[in-house]
């Protein structure tokens, strides 16, 4: 869901969050004399997953005259992750038509957990010059859970200039640019 708050006429907050949660349970056989298993065999998976995002953000739109004009976005964003995973093969059953793990020779079975958490704090400055030259800064620090905890913040910075030419007085009103 989304949240929308406009605190005056240039400045507004947004909460966003949403979240995704399944889970699915597998049973797969194959009887004595198939082709694909002659001796019989089968297959069980679980599969569980839950994980959930947020962001708020407070945006700042303010232009200066005629020719100023700039916009400032920051932000926080959280996620969570939690997976969990088992998975069992079982190979040659003992017996025809009993279709159970107790019913193989032999089986192999692995369990996998996973545990993710991020935070970031975020940033975007946009600088516009008579709608013809353009100045971006962003910024992103992001702490996550999936690495050592001494080296698990990253910093992320970007900045771009831009120019738009055909804004120019002088090729406003060209014919051959638009």
């Amino acid at each position: 869901g989304q949240l929308n708050y406009m605190v005056n006429d240039w400045i507004d907050r947004t909460d966003r969050g949403g979240g995704d949660i399944y889970a699915q349970s597998d049973k797969n056989a194959e009887d004595i004399g198939s082709n694909q298993f002659p001796a019989g065999g089968m297959a069980l998976m679980d599969y569980f997953n839950r994980q959930f995002n947020s962001d708020f953000t407070v945006s700042v739109k303010k232009a200066f005259g005629q020719d100023f004009s700039a916009s400032l976005l920051l932000g926080h964003n959280y996620f969570t992750l939690n997976q969990n995973n088992r998975f069992m093969q079982g190979n040659s059953f003992l017996a025809p038509d009993f279709y159970d793990i107790s019913n193989v020779a032999s089986f192999l079975s692995s369990e996998t957990k996973v545990r993710k958490k991020t935070m970031a704090f975020y940033g975007d400055l946009d600088l516009s010059y008579k709608r013809a030259l353009y100045l971006t800064i962003t910024g992103r620090s992001e702490e996550s859970s999936t690495v050592p905890l001494k080296n698990n913040t990253f910093f992320y910075p970007s900045a771009s200039l831009g120019w738009v030419f055909s804004e120019m007085e002088s090729l406003k009103n060209s014919d051959i640019l638009s």
